[in-house]
């Protein structure tokens, strides 16, 4: 987001030294809960055998506004959208 007010979209970006202490700086917080579901393969069971478990996650949040996040590139190649190509 611009100081204009403009928005844009961005790939290959994750958070920057982002902890459970990061949430002392919530300035806002919305009143609608949404939805994130998405596969968790949890590193700790790895280590004990379970490595090729695989278990359907889902985290219900309000959307927050923190006061100060770092965003840093990402090492990994993403492929171009779209993925899939539109149909005939």
């Amino acid at each position: 987001m611009y100081l204009d007010g403009r928005e844009e979209l961005v790939r290959g970006l994750r958070f920057r030294g982002f902890n459970a202490r990061s949430f002392k700086d919530i300035l806002a917080a919305s009143n609608e809960n949404f939805v994130f579901e998405f596969l968790d393969n949890s590193a700790p069971m790895a280590l004990m055998g379970g490595g090729g478990t695989v278990a359907q996650s889902c985290v219900i949040a309000p959307s927050v506004l923190i006061d100060d996040l770092e965003m840093e590139r990402m090492e990994e190649e993403f492929p171009k959208i779209p993925i899939i190509p539109p149909p005939t």
